[in-house]
């Protein structure tokens, strides 16, 4: 679950914030099938909470989140 009020505040480069990189993951990312990398299944934008939710496949191992901060 991703936050786009959050993402878009924060600025990466002049011309780009987070919001635009995650966008352009999010791209590359429906397009791959390959067994090392989890697969996203979907993407829903929920306005009303302003939130984004990716649905990937299930990690056994638990959340990348944690272990990427």
């Amino acid at each position: 679950i991703m936050d786009k009020f959050k993402l878009q505040k924060k600025v990466i480069s002049k011309t780009k914030n987070a919001f635009t990189s995650v966008q352009q993951e999010m791209a590359i990312m429906k397009k791959l099938d390959h067994p090392h990398i989890v697969k996203l299944y979907e993407i829903i934008d929920d306005p009303k909470e302003k939130k984004l939710y990716l649905i990937t496949e299930f990690v056994k191992k638990g959340n990348l989140e944690k272990k990427v901060k």
